[in-house]
C-alpha cells in the first residue's frame, strides 16, 4: 500500500489508486491502514471541474453529516464514486444509487468487510445490494428508460460489455477480454449505459439482475 501524507490534495489525476474526500480526516486514516495495493490519497475540497481525473481513480467520500445528495451527483459525473457514512439505512442506499455513486459504504463497517468492499469498487464492482439494487430499479420505472427489453436490444458486442460490467470488470479488463484499447472500451461502456438509459454499472448490473429474474423456466 501507498498512501499519502495527511496534507490538502487537490490532484485527483492519478493513474490508478484511491482519493478520499475528508475533511476531518477520520476515514482516511483508517482507509490507510486497509491493504489495497494502491496508492491512498486524501483532499479536503473537490478540484474544479477543468481537471479530468484517470478512469483508474476511485473517489471516496466520507459523509460526516447528512449527506447533500445533489452535490454527490456533481461528484459522480466526473468520478467513480464511493459515500461512506454511519448509520446506513436502506434508504440512504437507494438515494446513493439515485445520486449515480458506484456503492454506499458504513463508515463504522468491520475492517474485513470495508477492505473486500473497497477492493471490489476499484475493480468496477457496484458496493450494493441485490435488494437496494432491486428496489432502486422498481422506485425508477416512471423515470428512466430502463427496461428488461432493453437489454435485449443491445448488439452481441454490447451484451458481452453488460457481462464482463457484471462481473465487475475494469475498463482495462474489458478492453483485454475484447481485444481493444482501454479508451476504446470507455467508450463503449459509455454508449452501452446510455443504450440502457442508466446512469452507471451499478444500474446497468441491477437491470441484468432483473431481466434474469424474469427470464423463463
Amino acid at each position: 500500500m501507498v498512501a499519502a501524507p495527511e496534507g490538502p490534495r487537490h490532484d485527483l489525476d492519478r493513474s490508478s489508486g484511491l482519493v478520499v474526500l475528508d475533511e476531518r480526516g477520520d476515514l482516511f486514516t483508517r482507509i490507510r491502514t486497509l491493504d489495497l495495493s494502491v496508492a491512498i490519497w486524501r483532499t479536503r475540497q473537490m478540484p474544479d471541474a477543468s481537471q479530468s481525473p484517470e478512469p483508474a481513480t476511485l473517489l471516496v467520500l466520507a459523509a460526516y453529516e447528512p449527506p447533500d445528495w445533489a452535490r454527490i451527483h456533481g461528484f459522480a459525473r466526473r468520478f467513480s464514486t464511493v459515500v461512506a457514512m454511519h448509520p446506513v439505512g436502506h434508504e440512504d442506499a437507494v438515494a446513493a444509487l439515485e445520486a449515480g455513486a458506484v456503492g454506499l459504504l458504513d463508515s463504522e463497517m468491520p475492517t474485513e468487510a470495508m477492505r473486500r468492499a473497497l477492493r471490489g469498487a476499484l475493480r468496477g464492482e457496484p458496493v450494493f445490494s441485490r435488494e437496494v439494487l432491486g428496489t432502486w430499479l422498481r422506485g425508477s420505472r416512471g423515470r428512466l428508460r430502463s427496461t428488461v427489453a432493453s437489454v435485449d436490444g443491445l448488439t452481441a458486442r454490447q451484451r458481452e460489455i453488460v457481462a464482463l460490467i457484471a462481473h465487475g470488470a475494469t475498463d482495462k479488463e474489458i478492453a483485454a477480454a475484447l481485444g481493444i484499447r482501454t479508451a476504446t472500451a470507455q467508450k463503449h461502456v459509455a454508449n452501452v449505459l446510455r443504450r440502457l438509459g442508466v446512469p452507471n454499472r451499478a444500474a446497468a448490473v441491477g437491470l441484468l439482475m432483473k431481466k434474469r429474474t424474469q427470464a423463463p423456466g
